[in-house]
């Protein structure tokens, strides 16, 4: 099941990388990080370019998923540049993508490695906004 994640992550259709993305969130810790290993973190933030929902729920979930129990992982999603592209998610009117994003964004900003680089990139003003309605 991991080499269909992968090559669907890296070279499949837009149904075929969701529907990859959404299957990595069913394996287990030990597949996840073997995962990761492998690269499919590059892949999932791509995905959060997306301007389609579905693409961005599959790999917002997944790359949460790739965080459980994982420090190594969430300094792998931030360095390889997720806080930015979550940021411009949070503009959306996706209630669930929101609510997504923030668990995300939370659970990265619970390793010390990346409160820095979290606290830097304007995340805590957007977060402010975010929750006054501006």
């Amino acid at each position: 099941m991991e080499e269909v994640v992968v090559e669907n992550l890296f070279n499949g259709a837009r149904k075929a990388m969701i529907e990859a993305a959404r299957e990595l969130s069913k394996l287990s810790s030990k597949q996840r990080h073997n995962l990761a290993e492998r690269g499919v973190i590059e892949p999932l933030i791509m995905m959060l370019h997306s301007q389609d929902y579905e693409a961005i729920e599959a790999a917002l979930f997944a790359l949460l998923c790739l965080t459980f129990g994982s420090e190594r992982n969430k300094i792998r999603i931030v360095k390889s540049g997720a806080i930015p592209v979550m940021l411009s998610i949070l503009q959306c009117q996706n209630e669930e993508l929101i609510e997504l994003t923030l668990a995300a964004m939370f659970t990265l900003s619970s390793c010390t490695v990346n409160k820095l680089e979290i606290a830097s990139s304007e995340t805590i003003q957007h977060l402010i906004q975010f929750l006054n309605g501006d």
